[in-house]
């Protein structure tokens, strides 16, 4: 599939992810790994896990009106709504 090639918002965020981990590794000479660095990552995909959770079921699929709810049903058009990658 070439939905992917459509909108500009999975190609920006396979070029960001991408930069940050060439910028890492190009630091990996004079700063090496550590586990404070893996909890930092881990918890921040957690975080931002559960507040996206949150805000996706608890405000755009409220029984309120607002704006937000229109622009998240624009994402559930898409074909790859399911990802979350919309910019």
């Amino acid at each position: 599939h070439h939905f992917f090639l459509k909108d500009i918002g999975p190609p920006l965020v396979l070029l960001t992810i991408s930069g940050f981990i060439y910028t890492r590794f190009q630091l990996l000479s004079t700063t090496p790994f550590s586990i404070t660095e893996l909890a930092i990552f881990s918890s921040s995909i957690l975080l931002w896990w559960g507040q996206e959770y949150v805000f996706h079921r608890v405000l755009l699929h409220s029984p309120f009106k607002w704006i937000g709810k229109s622009i998240h049903a624009a994402h559930h058009d898409k074909n790859y709504f399911h990802i979350s990658i919309d910019p």
